[in-house]
């Protein structure tokens, strides 16, 4: 295939077929593993009336997962807000005084930063210096204890971070420069495996830290 009609084709993905994969990959892996774990852990009882939780896999001391919500109710927290403990303070208040009953959490953003403490030394390079979240078990347990069902928000082509450690991964151009679009940010090329590998690994340590 000539150069032009390959990069027409990952501009293409970049435009149209990345946010369906965004949508649909992430939580479908996600979906994965809860039904994978569902029937090999035992239920506990979690301060939600009406719920449950099923453990990871990780191992011993693995964190909870509580099941879906019927109605999901939540509020969308950045990593940032996070590291404020008084902002963040006063939005689990929120929840825990309203009807309110879930939080979607970045754990690896706009920026392609992941922010929490990862034991994966594929990651670790990608990694905030002081990351929002810290250790992922530890945020997570108190925030189950209440009965908060969370949900990991992960960017997964828009990945700045990525792109310019390796460049070889990202959209190009046809003069086989970076692509950015109209404000200055790079994308991952959809096809490649690797950058799907990647980014299966950052959502499967949030799984496995609740």
């Amino acid at each position: 295939m000539p150069r032009q009609e390959r990069t027409s084709t990952r501009n293409f993905a970049a435009h149209y077929v990345v946010p369906v994969l965004v949508i649909i990959s992430v939580p479908a892996f996600l979906m994965f593993r809860l039904a994978a774990a569902t029937p090999v852990f035992p239920s506990v009882d979690v301060a939600m009336p009406g719920t449950f939780a099923v453990r990871s896999d990780a191992g011993p001391g693995a964190p909870a997962h509580l099941k879906t919500p019927a109605f999901v109710k939540g509020i969308y927290v950045t990593s940032s807000t996070v590291s404020s403990k008084r902002r963040f303070a006063a939005l689990v208040d929120l929840v825990d005084r309203t009807e309110l009953n879930a939080m979607v959490i970045d754990v690896k953003d706009g920026a392609g930063k992941i922010a929490f403490v990862t034991r994966s030394s594929q990651l670790k390079p990608y990694a905030e210096d002081r990351p929002a979240l810290g250790d992922l078990a530890d945020f997570t347990t108190p925030l189950h204890d209440k009965g908060i069902y969370l949900i990991a928000r992960i960017f997964v082509f828009q990945d700045p971070e990525l792109a310019a450690r390796r460049p070889e991964l990202a959209v190009e151009r046809s003069d086989g420069s970076v692509w950015r679009n109209k404000n200055g940010v790079p994308w991952l090329d959809a096809a490649s495996k690797e950058v799907w590998k990647y980014n299966a690994r950052v959502a499967e340590e949030a799984w496995d830290g609740g």
